[in-house]
């Protein structure tokens, strides 16, 4: 009688083994580049906002540094900035050689406010086509104050296309809604309002 020494185990990996890990570790890459995704949005929305709030804080000390009644007014009279329309290219340009009125000074304060919102101050790496590549994605701008330029508070509303909807805010400030720019229901505006005190010299 013979004994027959019984087969080895087998050790290793199965095919289905290796198929089961495989979908494991793609589901995994799959779940981190969503992740990479939607955090990228946020940090872009984010900067946005930070943006935003630099802009608002600059054109309200321009105010404050050239607070006449006239130059007031002339902030007042632009009401809406933004968009790229150019609405307040030209005029006189202020330098120590050429100094300007107050208004005059306004005009150019708006001018370069209006230029930095829309990114047009931006070039480097522009795109071909001429598109500024800085500013906020079509941003809008409004200013509201006291009639007449005098003392008061002075609210300054500024909105943008943002990159994640988010349900529509009634109750949001009006600036930029209904243009057609952010989306379904407003989705993608973004909002933020600076209201400052501003005495008239």
């Amino acid at each position: 009688m013979s004994l027959e020494r019984p087969a080895p185990r087998q050790r290793g990996v199965t095919l289905v083994e290796a198929l089961v890990a495989l979908v494991i570790v793609s589901i995994g890459v799959l779940a981190l580049s969503a992740l990479q995704i939607v955090s990228k949005r946020n940090t872009l929305d984010a900067a946005m906002h930070s943006d935003a709030a630099s802009l608002a804080h600059n054109l309200l000390e321009r105010m404050r540094g050239n607070a006449s009644i006239d130059a007031l007014k002339g902030y007042l009279n632009a009401a809406v900035l933004g968009l790229g329309d150019g609405q307040m290219a030209g005029g006189a340009v202020c330098a120590p050689d050429n100094p300007c009125s107050p208004q005059q000074l306004a005009s150019q304060d708006l001018r370069e406010w209006e230029a930095l919102l829309d990114g047009q101050q931006e070039r480097i790496g522009a795109l071909a086509d001429g598109t500024a590549t800085g500013g906020l994605d079509d941003g809008r701008a409004c200013l509201q104050g006291p009639n007449g330029g005098v003392s008061g508070l002075y609210t300054l509303t500024i909105a943008w296309r943002g990159s994640v909807p988010l349900p529509d805010d009634p109750t949001a400030p009006d600036c930029g809604r209904g243009l057609g720019l952010y989306g379904d229901g407003e989705a993608l505006r973004r909002v933020l309002q600076l209201q400052t005190f501003i005495a008239a010299r």
